[in-house]
């Protein structure tokens, strides 16, 4: 009788589960069978790693002062290998000749991209606006006086007290072309002083003086003269705007139909975070 436990009932699937070097050789013949698939593909790769998903991520979060959900990273990423086919593809179409900056680049792909469109319908124009009313409904905004000095060592020490005190703003701080900053809304206030004074302005819920908030330029001391909650104009007051907006929604479904396409001429490699 054989004493080979390997012909035991279970006897070999046990010996391959417990035998390291069969694991080794096991998982040197799958990378052996993927470098084989992968070695004839010669399309170009875009990999999005870590570091620039953060990058994208952050600078998106402090332009509209939340975080991301995940579908918005997504969107995000997406939007990132989206430019980055365009520019390989403008780049193999010669626009680098004439278009050496990325952002040209890529518009001049999408344009290219583009197809010429129809007039829109009265009913075309109408469908728009109501499947799409997030698209035409306003940003909460608001209108602010302020109070400027481009020197902030020149900053009265008590400039809120005599402001709060009903003393004439137009009297302080350095000429500005309007001291009026007329119906902001959040990604305006973002532009001017950065997400973190944005974050502060915007949480002003009184008709006070407030401030310093500092810009490129120096400090700044803001109230609110009048605030304007969202809303959606009826469809009469803007039909101009639905145009065109519909204009370059279409447009924008031909280069996405273009890029679904171009997409097959490469591999993209999106780092995941490790566990």
């Amino acid at each position: 009788m054989s004493d080979d436990k390997s012909q035991e009932p279970g006897g070999a699937w046990s010996f391959i589960r417990r035998e390291p070097l069969v694991h080794f050789l096991g998982i040197a013949a799958l990378l052996f069978v993927a470098n084989a698939v992968f070695q004839g593909d010669d399309r170009e790769v875009i990999s999005v790693d870590l570091e620039t998903q953060e990058y994208l991520v952050t600078a998106q979060e402090e332009l509209i002062l939340r975080p991301l959900t995940d579908e918005e990273r997504q969107d995000i990423i997406d939007n990132f290998i989206e430019e980055e086919v365009l520019v390989r593809e403008a780049r193999a179409r010669g626009f680098d000749d004439s278009s050496r900056i990325r952002a040209l680049m890529i518009q001049n792909m999408r344009f290219f991209l583009s197809n010429e469109l129809p007039t829109p319908s009265e009913a075309d124009l109408r469908a728009h606006y109501e499947n799409n009313p997030d698209r035409f409904t306003t940003r909460p905004r608001a209108t602010y006086e302020r109070v400027f000095f481009a020197d902030p060592a020149s900053v009265p020490a008590d400039i809120l007290e005599q402001l709060n005190q009903g003393a004439d703003f137009a009297e302080f701080g350095d000429p500005l072309t309007s001291p009026v900053l007329r119906q902001a809304d959040m990604q305006a206030l973002v532009t001017v002083f950065g997400p973190d004074a944005a974050r502060r302005i915007l949480e002003i819920d009184d008709d006070r003086w407030h401030g310093p908030f500092e810009s490129s330029g120096g400090m700044h001391f803001l109230r609110v003269r009048e605030k304007y909650e969202s809303q959606t104009p009826a469809f009469d007051d803007i039909r101009n705007w639905i145009e065109n907006d519909w204009q370059m929604f279409m447009s924008r479904k031909s280069i996405e139909d273009a890029l679904a396409e171009m997409l097959d001429n490469y591999i993209i490699d999106i780092e995941q975070p490790t566990p």
